[in-house]
Order: C-alpha cells, then structure tokens, then sequence
C-alpha cells in the first residue's frame, strides 16, 4: 500500500501478502482498515483466507483484527469502533463475533454454527490440504471432499477441479 497525500510516495506495507480492498481510512485518527490475504500464511494458514488489518499511519504497524484461522467477512457499526467478524473454513462451521477496530478483542461473541445434526447424517467434512507444486517450492490449497458413505477399504475415482482464474488479487 502506498501513501501519496504530499505528492510523494511512500510504503506503507511490505511483506508477502497482498492487500485486497481498503475498507475506511481515517485520517483524524491515524489509521487505514483493509482486507488483506496471505497475512497469516507464514503461520500455515490458508493464504487465500482473508483477514481486516489495521494500518497505523504513524508507525505503519499492521494489526490482524480478525486473528482466527479462516476466512472473514466483517460488517461495521456506523462509526467503525466495532464491527461483526463472520468467519469459517470448508472444515470448521461458521463463526461470529463482535470486535473492536483498535486491536481486534472480542466484545461478545454471537453465535457458532450448530452441525451435530448434519454431522449425524454421516456428512464428513471437507479436508484441507497443501501440498508442493511441481517446482517444489510454491504451496497449492485445496480441499478433499469425501463420500459420505466412505468404506476406507474401497477404492473410489479422483474428481480434481482446478479454478486457476480470473483472480482478484
């Protein structure tokens, strides 16, 4: 992310991570929210997952305020001091709680996806995966979808299907 307020250029961000969106910039009180992803995948989380950062103007200190593993998706009080964070990943059931926009601790938490009856119909969950591309070095995501009926004993055809694109990052 780069600042051009006086005309010049300056790095706000760096690191391996991309900044998708920005979400409110506040100038009186010093900070940029934005989305980000790939945040979080040097502590092996998914990088696609996206996260709310907060960017301190003046000492371009970058906050996580949504530090769950997954992917979010907030929605903001009129005035930005909090916001709901829905989150969840194929294998875990779907979050929310409320948080506030200086560090991202949790002023309540709302409620959390009830599966035991899905889970009860034999319904497994989806299993995420990475492993190494060809070059041996970049890490591809993916998720393993099995039968609910699976009987380990048998063998059962590989379905891939590969989304490699348009991106938005």
């Amino acid at each position: 992310m780069r600042d051009v307020a006086d005309g010049s250029i300056r790095q706000l961000t760096k690191g391996e991570w991309n900044v998708r969106e920005i979400q409110r910039i506040d100038e009186e009180q010093g900070y940029i929210l934005f989305y980000a992803n790939g945040y979080r995948a040097s502590k092996g989380e998914d990088p696609y997952n996206k996260h709310l950062l907060r960017l301190d103007l003046k000492s371009l200190k970058v906050t996580d305020l949504t530090p769950y593993d997954g992917n979010h998706q907030v929605h903001p009080n009129r005035d930005w001091t909090a916001f709901v964070d829905n989150w969840s990943r194929p294998d875990k059931p779907y979050e929310s709680v409320v948080r506030n926009t200086v560090d991202g601790k949790v002023l309540l938490k709302l409620q959390k996806q009830d599966i035991s009856g899905t889970l009860e119909t034999g319904y497994i969950l989806p299993e995420v995966f990475h492993a190494k591309g060809r070059d041996g070095k970049t890490d591809i995501w993916g998720n393993i979808y099995r039968p609910m009926n699976l009987d380990p004993t048998k063998k059962y055809p590989v379905v891939e299907y590969i989304y490699s694109g348009p991106h938005d990052s």
